[in-house]
């Protein structure tokens, strides 16, 4: 569902019917707080407050109603995991062929796994390789990958073996060097 509400809230900001001006940051003490809002032309708005990604501060999200109510009240970092994960799950199942799909991923942390859920909610995937510098953190993920998710999932020994002839390339990584 949240890949279906974020296809339709693209194509919405696409068409104008959504607004959403630039974030706003600022620092408070030693942390970057991120302020973003937007809304639908009909009255309905959100409003979140987080810190940077790599930040201990969690995410807070506001949603109201057209009619001024409170919809809801999300506190976590999760959120911004699967926002973003939501994001590239749109534009994966429109940029790849059609059908099942094979997924490279490199990165086992948090963020790549919201991808891979994502993704598993635009497309039937085929085959999930996964890729991280840590041996126990990939094999981890593969087998959350099977039983979770119930991918035929498998953790393999460099990023090249990762990516190599995959229709969906996903980079979920800290590195400040090259990985590819």
């Amino acid at each position: 569902a949240i890949v279906a509400s974020m296809r339709e809230m693209l194509i919405a900001h696409a068409n104008g019917a959504y607004l959403s001006p630039p974030r706003v940051s600022m620092m408070l003490g030693p942390e970057r707080v991120l302020f973003s809002a937007g809304g639908n032309l009909d009255g309905a708005m959100g409003l979140r407050v987080s810190g940077t990604a790599a930040s201990h501060l969690e995410h807070v999200a506001v949603s109201w109603l057209a009619s001024g109510e409170i919809e809801a009240v999300i506190l976590g970092n999760e959120i911004g995991a699967r926002r973003t994960g939501a994001v590239a799950a749109v534009a994966a199942d429109l940029l790849a062929r059609p059908g099942e799909i094979r997924v490279g991923l490199i990165g086992s942390g948090r963020n790549g796994w919201a991808q891979i859920w994502a993704l598993t909610g635009a497309r039937p995937i085929q085959d999930l390789s996964i890729y991280s510098p840590t041996v126990e953190h990939r094999e981890r993920f593969a087998e959350r990958a099977r039983i979770e998710l119930g991918l035929s999932a498998q953790a393999v020994s460099s990023a090249k073996e990762a990516v190599v002839g995959m229709d969906v390339v996903i980079l979920c990584t800290t590195s400040r060097n090259p990985v590819l």
